[in-house]
C-alpha cells in the first residue's frame, strides 16, 4: 500500500490526474499482477461503454480477493478516488489498455507487441520514459 500510495501522489502531482487499472489474471499465460498507473481525467463510462450491469462502484480494494476467488479473476479500474470492478464477460486480451489507448487518442499505443515494430513511436516512447524516469528521481 506504500508504494501504490507513493506512485498514485507522483502521477497527480506530476500529470495533474491518477487512474490505475489492473486485470488480476485475465488474459495472463503466468499469474502475476502489475498494475498500471496513467494520468486520466475522464469517466469510467469512457472506458467501458457497455455502462449498465457491465460495471459497479466499489468501496475498497479489499473487495478484489473476493472477485478473484469468485470469478477466477477481475477488472478493476479507478479513476481520481473512485474505483469499479467490470464484470468479467468483458474480458478481452489488453482489454483496458486498447480502451484508454483509445479514448487517449492514442490507439497505436494499446498493443506494445505492434508498438515496438514502429521506430518513430520507439523513440517518442524511450523519450517520455526517459522524462518520467528524472521526475521520479528528483520528486521530494
Amino acid at each position: 500500500m506504500i508504494l501504490d500510495k507513493l506512485v498514485k501522489k507522483f502521477v497527480l502531482d506530476n500529470f495533474g490526474s491518477v487512474s490505475i487499472f489492473e486485470h488480476g489474471k485475465f488474459g495472463q499465460t503466468i499469474f502475476h499482477l502489475h498494475v498500471h498507473y496513467l494520468p486520466f481525467k475522464g469517466r469510467a463510462s469512457d472506458i467501458v461503454t457497455e455502462g449498465g450491469d457491465k460495471i459497479f462502484s466499489i468501496k475498497s480494494n479489499e473487495n478484489l480477493q473476493k472477485f478473484l476467488q469468485k470469478d477466477g479473476g477481475y477488472l478493476y479500474l479507478s479513476i481520481g478516488n473512485e474505483k469499479w470492478i467490470v464484470t468479467p464477460s468483458l474480458t478481452s486480451p489488453r482489454f483496458f489498455r486498447d480502451r484508454f489507448a483509445k479514448v487517449l487518442h492514442r490507439s497505436e499505443r494499446g498493443d506494445w507487441k505492434k508498438m515496438r515494430t514502429n521506430e518513430l513511436l520507439m523513440k517518442i516512447v524511450h523519450n517520455e520514459n526517459l522524462t518520467t524516469q528524472k521526475l521520479w528521481l528528483n520528486r521530494n
